[in-house]
């Protein structure tokens, strides 16, 4: 157990989804925004059963986890995003 009760993240279940269009993901004509793509995340995690969670997100990836935690912050507890880059510079980060 780690400081104060709890365990390491390291000992957290962990799961990975694929972004619709990418691996064994559906590859619909439309939805590539990051509001829906975001929306897949969630229903991917209710599906699991999974509550508020420590979100981790790479490359495109990283501007969905941001998406999700800046919409539904009460189901993101931590988040690390890595190569998350021009995010803004096209309005690509914009409700």
């Amino acid at each position: 157990m780690a400081a104060g009760g709890k365990a390491p993240l390291s000992a957290a279940p962990r799961h990975r989804f694929d972004q619709r269009g990418h691996g064994q993901s559906d590859q619909p004509e439309s939805g590539y925004d990051l509001a829906t793509m975001a929306e897949d995340l969630i229903h991917g995690m209710a599906a699991l059963g999974l509550g508020q969670v420590a979100l981790v997100g790479h490359g495109w990836g990283a501007r969905v986890a941001l998406a999700l935690a800046a919409r539904h912050p009460a189901l993101v507890s931590h988040l690390v995003n890595s190569l998350i880059v021009r995010m803004w510079s096209r309005g690509i980060g914009q409700a």
